[in-house]
């Protein structure tokens, strides 16, 4: 009778295993040396999520074409869950040459 809804925390760990998802789906096919995924909307609607990738996978692949490969590696998860993508896919070697001009900036 008296229960409360708890909705709330079943979106926030619906939220959480979709990020872990995601996080194997692109573990699965880049084996990635350095991966974030950050839903910029927190819930689980319409995620808007970023996407920092790191792996020799996408050496000799034009920007274009990783992209690609990441949506396809999302599958239908880029239809059912996540509403907008932004994605940054680097290679070990660029990404080393970022990290060290931010450092250089601080």
């Amino acid at each position: 009778k008296g229960r409360q809804m708890a909705a709330p925390q079943e979106s926030k760990s619906d939220e959480a295993e979709k990020i872990e998802k995601i996080k194997n789906l692109l573990t699965q096919k880049f084996e990635p040396s350095h991966l974030e995924v950050i839903n910029e909307t927190h819930s689980c609607e319409n995620m808007k999520i970023q996407v920092i990738i790191v792996s020799d996978k996408f050496k000799d692949i034009s920007t274009i074409d990783r992209h690609r490969n990441v949506q396809q590696a999302l599958g239908d998860m880029m239809q059912k869950d996540i509403h907008a993508i932004t994605i940054k896919a680097k290679t070990s070697e660029q990404w080393q040459k970022i990290q060290a001009k931010q450092q250089q900036k601080q």
